[in-house]
C-alpha cells in the first residue's frame, strides 16, 4: 500500500491532486484486503498485536509521504503550513478513524466525489471566503 500511495503521489503536481491520489489510492487498497481484514476481525484477538503495530508502522511511514506534500506546497507556495509535523499527524490520524467507514459503506456519491470534498475542506477550510 506505501509504495502504490508513492508511486500515486510522485505522479502528481499540485497539493491538492497528490491528496486526492493518495486518498483515492489508499482506500482503493483498502477495499482490495478487505478479505484479510475480515479474517483478522473474526481472528481479532489472536492478531491484534501485529496488526496494531503494522498500523502504527503504516501510519508513521503515511505521515512522512502526507509531511513531504505539505513542505513541497509550502515551498511552492500552494500551503502556508507552520507546524508540518502536527498537521501531517492530525491528518492521518484523522483520516485513519475513517478509512475502514469509508473502504466499506455504501456512499450516496462517488468516492471521487467524496475525496475531493474531504481535500477541499482540508485544503481551503470552513471559512467564510
Amino acid at each position: 500500500m506505501y509504495s502504490s500511495i508513492n508511486k500515486a503521489v510522485a505522479q502528481q503536481e499540485t497539493v491538492a491532486t497528490k491528496f486526492k491520489a493518495h486518498l483515492i489510492t489508499k482506500l482503493t487498497k483498502i477495499r482490495e484486503l478487505l478479505n484479510f481484514y475480515h479474517v483478522t476481525v473474526e481472528s481479532g484477538d489472536d492478531y491484534w498485536p501485529f496488526i496494531a503495530e503494522a498500523r502504527q508502522r503504516f501510519m508513521l511511514r503515511e505521515r512522512e509521504i502526507v509531511k513531504d506534500m505539505l513542505v513541497e506546497g509550502n515551498k511552492s507556495g500552494e500551503t502556508a503550513v507552520k507546524d508540518v509535523e502536527m498537521v501531517a499527524h492530525m491528518m492521518v490520524a484523522t483520516l485513519q478513524s475513517r478509512e475502514i467507514g469509508w473502504a466499506t459503506e455504501t456512499l450516496t456519491v462517488s468516492l471521487e466525489t467524496y475525496v475531493d470534498m474531504m481535500i477541499d475542506i482540508m485544503i481551503n477550510g470552513i471559512r467564510k471566503r
